[in-house]
């Protein structure tokens, strides 16, 4: 296995210390001065965890976790070599930390986090760059003009790559416990953060950002199943940002609020831990055997062996998921033209109780407003849109029966293939709108509906769409020239409306053999079919 490789493992296993299954204790009296030889036990705790995560077969180096005694507390730190990024902390002094904790031991396997910080000026180092520049130079046939440096006789100049992370003040404070037997948390609070980057994609691209405030929490939280419900809750206030590269100019956007949260529910920690050995078995045999001995059959039967042993693992590994994102007074401006919105919102979300899988996800917008458009247009800009697909009964069951098959190197895949389209044909798979919602001002309209597919050329369904204020969109549409090829149409679909109080009514319906009906008028028989 390459250093670099090597490297990358330990760094992303460090990372991942959140989710710890050999409980980390220290004896001793709480209010006595930590020992350097407490904080080394610690350190080889922490050290013996990640030889285990790794299977064992990857010298973990001494510096890649430090902990070091701070009075009552113990100082972690995970540091980052210069060569990538060159850091100060908040005094202005160079650090290699990255991360830097000060924790207090409350007994057992529970830790105080009395400190969290990160770095308080980040950016990419000389090395790093000059690394970025021969990438981008290699990919898109342009000199890249390494750091301090000249391109080549000749070529054209581009600016070496630079990125650079500012953070004015911050806090961090938290419990953890290595066992995950009782919840976890770290919150977060940073102000005054600004980030700015240049030729970090296409070549002339630069971006910065600033954001006024920060806060964030983690949280670790036990079930009765035995997993742990793992939530992330971030909010970002007073965002601003440009963008700007050669194609498109540049872009400037703002928020005045953005909330992100996410959730795994119930997350097995230990099928967690045998996907990652697994899969890190697999990369350090692939790096080790080079080209297969058999072209035809890259994986082997160690490697199909090791795919099943994470296919069978992540059967379960969480109960559900959701991730929520909101901004708040967004706006935008790009090519000379601006717009803003009061609300955007997207949702996702998923899970698999009873076998069989279900997920949603909703796009909303509220207060959408484009000014540089014509008033008969900003008419009929919506007010709000929201839209809410959903897709349900999936066999999972069945899906990981037919991952295990297609392993088997003598597998028909002509035969798994007609499978797998089985599952997603004629065996209840339901797509659908759960919700539509538009507000033009005096017209709204709502609708859902779902299809049942049947087979590649065949489906049945069904969906319902109401309106209201009908008669004063058509008013609108009436004052748009280029607007009135539509009009037979929109005067057809009314005459198929059934009214029902202030609304008109369609109910669509779609049979098997691909009968469509709209309040039971047959679509088939309009027009001599």
């Amino acid at each position: 296995m390459s250093p670099r490789l090597r490297r990358g493992l330990l760094l992303a296993t460090a990372v991942a210390l959140p989710l710890a299954l050999s409980p980390i204790a220290v004896s001793g009296a709480h209010a006595a001065d930590v020992t350097p030889a407490q904080a080394q036990d610690v350190a080889k705790q922490l050290q013996d965890w990640m030889t285990a995560m790794l299977g064992g077969k990857v010298p973990i180096p001494p510096d890649l976790i430090k902990v070091v005694p701070a009075g009552e507390l113990y100082r972690l730190t995970i540091p980052v070599p210069p060569a990538v990024l060159q850091m100060q902390d908040g005094a202005g002094k160079p650090t290699d930390a990255l991360y830097a904790l000060t924790l207090r031991s409350l007994g057992g396997t529970r830790w105080g986090i009395e400190e969290f910080r990160m770095p308080s000026v980040m950016a990419l180092s000389a090395e790093a760059a000059g690394g970025l520049s021969a990438g981008l130079a290699g990919a898109s046939g342009m000199a890249v003009a390494p750091p301090g440096g000249k391109s080549a006789p000749g070529a054209a100049p581009t600016a070496a790559p630079s990125m650079e992370i500012r953070i004015r003040s911050q806090s961090g404070t938290g419990v953890y416990d290595t066992s995950l037997k009782t919840e976890s948390r770290l919150e977060i609070t940073t102000q005054g953060i600004s980030v700015r980057s240049a030729g970090l994609g296409q070549p002339g691209q630069r971006s910065e950002g600033t954001i006024d405030r920060f806060t964030g929490s983690f949280q670790l939280r036990p079930t009765a199943s035995g997993g742990v419900d793992t939530i992330n809750d971030w909010t970002m206030e007073g965002y601003t940002g440009l963008s700007a590269d050669p194609t498109l100019g540049e872009m400037k956007f703002s928020a005045r609020r953005v909330r992100i949260r996410g959730e795994l529910g119930a997350l097995m920690t230990a099928q967690v831990t045998s996907v990652v050995q697994t899969a890190i078995q697999m990369a350090m045999d692939a790096a080790a055997q080079g080209k297969p001995a058999n072209p035809a059959d890259k994986l082997g039967d160690a490697g199909r062996a090791k795919l099943r042993t994470i296919i069978a693992a992540l059967k379960g590994v969480v109960s559900g998921m959701s991730l929520e994102e909101s901004v708040d007074g967004l706006g935008l401006s790009l090519m000379g033209q601006s717009g803003s919105a009061e609300r955007v919102l997207f949702l996702l979300g998923g899970g698999a109780p009873d076998g069989k899988f279900g997920a949603h996800m909703e796009l909303g917008v509220d207060g959408l407003k484009v000014p540089a458009l014509p008033p008969q247009y900003a008419d009929l800009l919506p007010r709000s849109v929201s839209v809410r697909p959903v897709v349900s009964n999936i066999d999972v069951v069945a899906l990981t029966k037919l991952a295990d098959e297609a392993l088997d190197p003598k597998a028909d895949m002509d035969a798994l293939q007609a499978k797998l389209l089985g599952l997603f044909m004629g065996n209840g798979v339901q797509v659908g709108i759960e919700r539509l919602l538009i507000d033009l001002g005096t017209t709204k309209l709502t609708a859902s509906g779902s299809v049942t597919p049947m087979s590649p050329t065949s489906a049945k369904g069904q969906a319902e769409i109401a309106m209201t204020g009908y008669d004063a969109l058509m008013d609108r549409v009436q004052k748009m020239p280029e607007a009135m090829q539509v009009i037979p149409v929109l005067a057809l679909v009314r005459g198929l409306a059934r009214t029902e109080g202030d609304k008109l009514v369609w109910r669509l319906a779609v049979t098997e053999d691909q009968k469509i009906t709209v309040n039971g008028v047959d679509l088939r028989k309009l027009g001599g079919g």
